[in-house]
């Protein structure tokens, strides 16, 4: 019943998106350049190969960022959920960014994210804060892929907990590089569903992650469905220089 009523929430807010997406038309142009380049979707054993990245125009168009895949997942498709906030905000840290000591939070990062399950054909949806939506919009070509949490007074981390649930009903992986160690263990956070959960099925579908030197996503775990296949060892690594 949980499941039900989550996925009827999951679906009402992208309905809501999408139609702000159709009244927006083509008002908004994409953040930045990438830090990669897309890969041939005929071909889902290669990943996006690094590219400098290139100062960002005011002339920048739409068809500068090619739209993602939508994140509605088709019949037998693997899914896969990131937390935009962690993703957004840590390969910034990694990469030693930030001015003053600040985290800085970088839309194409997620957009990397998406991409990288998108050429290993796996259906990958985003879960954000409210707050970091609201300081930073979630780009055009994302919307329709990203669900904004309702602000709950009490919890700051309602994001961490979309993630998990969205993860517990599609019994799917979830990217984040938090330990959720108050999740697992405090038990005025959450409910015992989901610390059972986490310590239990959740703990073999949780996927850490890192942005390697040439800016690219690179997880800890492979999805299922792709983990078997040979070619995928050269995934994420480096290009030879």
């Amino acid at each position: 019943a949980d499941c039900a009523r989550l996925q009827a929430e999951l679906d009402l807010a992208r309905a809501a998106l999408g139609q702000a997406v159709a009244e927006e038309g083509r008002s908004s142009a994409p953040p930045s350049a990438h830090y990669m380049e897309a890969v041939d979707d005929h071909d889902a054993r290669e990943v996006a190969k690094p590219v400098t990245n290139k100062a960002s125009s005011s002339s920048s168009s739409a068809a500068a960022v090619p739209a993602v895949a939508s994140s509605q997942p088709s019949p037998g498709r693997v899914m896969v959920v990131i937390n935009c906030a962690n993703v957004g905000f840590d390969s910034n840290h990694q990469r030693g960014g930030g001015v003053g000591g600040q985290q800085r939070f970088d839309w194409e990062a997620v957009r990397q994210a998406f991409r990288f399950y998108d050429d290993l054909h796996v259906t990958a949806q985003g879960v954000c804060k409210k707050r970091t939506a609201d300081l930073t919009p979630v780009p055009a070509d994302l919307k329709s892929r990203v669900v904004i949490c309702p602000p709950v007074d009490d919890e700051g981390d309602i994001d961490d907990l979309y993630t998990i649930r969205v993860a517990m009903c599609y019994g799917c992986q979830f990217v984040d590089n938090d330990n959720y160690r108050d999740w697992k263990r405090d038990i005025d956070k959450g409910s015992q569903e989901v610390r059972a959960w986490l310590q239990g099925d959740g703990a073999k579908l949780k996927v850490t992650f890192i942005f390697d030197a040439n800016g690219r996503f690179v997880p800890s775990v492979y999805p299922p469905a792709v983990a078997s296949r040979p070619a995928l060892g050269n995934v994420g690594k480096a290009k030879t220089r």
